[in-house]
């Protein structure tokens, strides 16, 4: 199941993926198997955020900046920060429905990063890409999120397994070749 970007765009087509979180439709089966299969390995997978709206994205930034100012951070670097580890309302693939934050449901460092590790060996596997991979931040413009999942679709995450680029780098180069 291959996903265009403009497709992409669309409003999404909500449906209940588990625990009254909710996907676009196009996600929601390879999703399911996904955290099957991670179940299956004896680990537990905890989707934490699915999709959002944009009035949930508000809300998220405008909490973690107001969290860097009660730190004592000026309002430009409360602002900076926040944006680096909350996206702009209408901006978040949690509002297109395609993104997930998986971590344990034991709620333990050890039993999150071996979910993590998991889901970075396998989730291509569903289509599933780790969508801000560690030192990529200069081209993603957002801090490392090793919970972040976001569907690309089967062939996309075939290409970027192991590729070392992150998703702004790939959709880079097929622009190149288009253009070429």
């Amino acid at each position: 199941m291959s996903m265009s970007i403009t497709a992409a765009m669309r409003r999404p087509r909500l449906v209940e993926l588990e625990g009254n979180l909710r996907v676009d439709e196009r996600v929601a089966e390879p999703a399911r198997a996904m955290l099957s299969a991670c179940r299956a390995a004896g680990l537990d997978p905890l989707v934490t955020s699915a999709y959002r709206s944009s009035s949930r994205q508000a809300w998220l930034l405008v909490r973690k900046v107001g969290a860097f100012l009660l730190q004592g951070r000026s309002p430009l670097r409360a602002w900076r920060l926040a944006r680096s580890l909350v996206a702009l309302p209408g901006t978040s693939e949690h509002e297109l429905g395609v993104a997930l934050d998986i971590c344990s449901a034991r709620g333990e460092a050890v039993a999150h990063a071996e979910v993590q590790a998991w889901l970075s060996e396998n989730a291509w596997r569903f289509g599933f890409v780790q969508r801000y991979p560690s030192g990529k931040s200069h081209v993603t413009g957002f801090a490392h999120e090793p919970w972040h999942y976001r569907f690309v679709g089967p062939d996309a995450a075939l290409d970027l397994r192991g590729s070392g680029l992150c998703l702004e780098e790939y959709l880079a180069g097929i622009c190149r070749l288009s253009f070429a």
